[in-house]
């Protein structure tokens, strides 16, 4: 492993494991200013959202990083592309899923609308606006611009927590949706070429409509697992358990962290490399330590779970 590989490995791994606290603060305050009820649904809304989020870029966040890191595409114009595609898909799939979810979860729409648009149209442009620094070599800083959105939430559930008697989901959700705006606008005052105007904005050509549909399928299924789950667990399980099971869930995820950092270390560097005609190169050292790592969290894990229930 190269040495610029190896440090921007651990840097964005410093940053993600920022993630854990930040989500730990908001599960658990979350779960105990909600209760469990509320929150295990609120956790099923939620997953759905985040489940469909994959659609919501349609995979413009992938190509954009690819023509990017191979500096095949004038930056402002692959954002503009972008931008547009996300919007137009972000603003459909929010729309669809408002008048889905108010049959299903018994939240009001207002509540489920700002959460539409938070998770389904902010969130996705907010990954769009950090596709470039990723693609600068620099996976570390695009990560902290996405968690920039979860800590605001932290602390917006530690202030209604904390200082606020009686705070309900609904005003949960308020503060989430200004969360994603403030973490909008600090994505787009960070980016590090001028942010194409409304006027410029549109959409991916006909052409290319299927190739970046692919990606979206990739990155939904990459995302489906984790989710698919929760969703389930919101309707099968009672809501403590529902909820229990989101947070441990959330929570046990983060032992993934450093393979996560490698890969997105790596992604550029493979997508350079797929564009010019080097001789081969093996990447099995990274492989097997990969799964090495892998090996050892699940045996850690699992020993974890069977101390703490004995005869499991």
């Amino acid at each position: 492993m190269s040495q610029t590989l190896l440090k921007s490995t651990l840097v964005t791994a410093l940053v993600l494991a920022v993630r854990l606290p930040a989500q730990a603060v908001s599960l658990i305050l979350l779960a105990r200013l909600l209760g469990a009820d509320r929150f295990g649904m609120f956790a099923g809304v939620a997953a759905a959202c985040v489940f469909l989020a994959g659609f919501a870029t349609f995979g413009t966040h992938l190509t954009l990083l690819r023509d990017a890191s191979r500096q095949q595409q004038n930056l402002r114009t692959g954002l503009a592309t972008a931008l547009g595609t996300t919007m137009a898909c972000g603003a459909a799939l929010a729309v669809v899923f408002v008048i889905i979810a108010m049959k299903f979860f018994p939240i009001g729409g207002v509540s489920i609308a700002l959460l539409a648009v938070s998770e389904l149209l902010l969130q996705p442009v907010i990954v769009i606006l950090a596709v470039p620094h990723h693609a600068a070599g620099s996976p570390a800083k695009a990560q902290s611009i996405l968690l920039l959105t979860l800590i605001l939430r932290a602390l917006w559930i530690t202030v209604l927590y904390l200082f606020i008697s009686g705070a309900t989901l609904e005003d949960y959700i308020a503060g989430h949706f200004a969360c994603s705006i403030f973490a909008l606008i600090a994505a787009a005052w960070l980016l590090p070429t001028p942010s194409p105007g409304l006027r410029e904005l549109n959409l991916l050509p006909r052409s290319q409509w299927r190739e970046s549909g692919g990606y979206a399928v990739l990155a939904t299924t990459a995302a489906a697992p984790s989710e698919l789950d929760k969703i389930t667990a919101s309707k099968l399980l009672n809501p403590l358990a529902a909820g229990s099971y989101a947070a441990s869930a959330r929570i046990a995820a983060a032992m993934v962290i450093p393979v996560i950092a490698l890969m997105l270390a790596m992604i550029p560097k493979l997508y350079r490399r797929s564009s010019v005609a080097d001789g081969p190169t093996s990447d099995l050292p990274l492989f097997w330590a990969t799964v090495g790592y892998s090996s050892v969290a699940a045996g850690a894990l699992c020993h974890e779970i069977s101390a703490s229930t004995p005869g499991v």
